[in-house]
Order: structure tokens, then C-alpha cells, then sequence
């Protein structure tokens, strides 16, 4: 059994091997920087669907406040005229409109917090997408700057440069 593990262990770390050289890094983090791109649309979209979101609670409970406060002048006008069956119908509306202002802003500051946090993930994912795409520019930049460099020189410039020399020597 031991010389089976062995071998398999072997085998493994061989094919590891064999896949980290496969694999380039630059391609890799080019992926990676999509994917964080792409995650981070997610989040703006999500955000801007929960404060829309938030927003809507806040007219809800604005208008539920309105309604509360309109209700409160009708309950006056009950009670100065004595009339206890109407006061209780406008009661009963008085608590259904607070039951919806207190919803509204429950659901207002859930909004709210949730918001947050998908700030705090979209900044911490803008990090994280700043730190690889400088990676990535790393990465890329000695390929880009050898290229680049006076110093490379295309076969052409080397054949020609060539011929002047010869020229300039056989002219002397």
C-alpha cells in the first residue's frame, strides 16, 4: 500500500505541477478583474434597487403620517359632536394608519442597512479591483516595455544599419 500512495502522490504533485505551467497568471487575472467587474455591476444595481426601494417606504410612511394626522382633526371633530360610533371608525383607521407608518419605516431602515453593507461590499470589492488590475498592469508591463524599448531593435533597422556600415567603410 505504501508504494501505491507513493506513486499516487507522484502522480499528483506531477500533475500540479504540469497545471501551474499551464496556466498563466496574466490570463488568470484578466479573469479575475471581469468577474470583480461584473460582481460589482451586481452590487451598484442592487443598491440602486434598494434605495429606490428605501425611497418608497419613506413616501409610504410620509403618507401614512399625512393620513394620521388627518384622521386626528376627524377624531376631534367626533368627540367635540359625541359621536362614539363614528369616533370608533375613525379609530380603527387611526391604528390601521399608524400600523403602516411604523411598517413603512421598519422597512425604510432595512432598506437602509442593507444598503450599507452593499456599500461596504462594493468598496472593498473597488479595492480589490484596483489591487489586481494593478496586478494585471504589473504583470504586463515588462512584456509592453521590452516591445517598447530603444534598445530592440526590428532585423530590418539591424540589416540596414548593416549596409551603411559597409558602405561608409568601403567610401573611406
Amino acid at each position: 500500500m505504501p508504494l501505491i500512495d507513493r506513486f499516487t502522490r507522484l502522480v499528483s504533485a506531477d500533475l500540479h505541477a504540469l497545471i501551474d505551467r499551464i496556466e498563466e497568471p496574466e490570463l488568470l487575472l484578466r479573469q479575475a478583474v471581469r468577474e470583480l467587474a461584473d460582481e460589482l455591476a451586481r452590487l451598484r444595481q442592487r443598491a440602486d434597487a434598494l434605495a429606490r426601494e428605501q425611497d418608497r417606504q419613506q413616501r409610504e410612511e410620509m403618507s401614512a403620517r399625512q393620513r394620521l394626522a388627518r384622521l386626528d382633526e376627524e377624531l376631534d371633530l367626533c368627540l367635540a359632536a359625541d359621536d362614539d360610533t363614528l369616533a370608533r371608525h375613525v379609530v380603527r383607521h387611526k391604528l390601521d394608519a399608524e400600523r403602516r407608518a411604523t411598517w413603512a419605516a421598519e422597512a425604510a431602515a432595512t432598506a437602509a442597512r442593507a444598503a450599507e453593507d452593499l456599500d461596504q461590499q462594493r468598496r472593498a470589492g473597488e479595492d480589490e479591483l484596483t489591487r489586481l488590475r494593478t496586478e494585471l498592469d504589473r504583470t504586463t508591463a515588462p512584456t509592453v516595455a521590452a516591445c517598447a524599448a530603444p534598445a530592440v531593435c526590428a532585423a530590418e533597422d539591424i540589416d540596414i544599419a548593416l549596409l551603411r556600415e559597409k558602405e561608409r567603410r568601403a567610401g573611406r
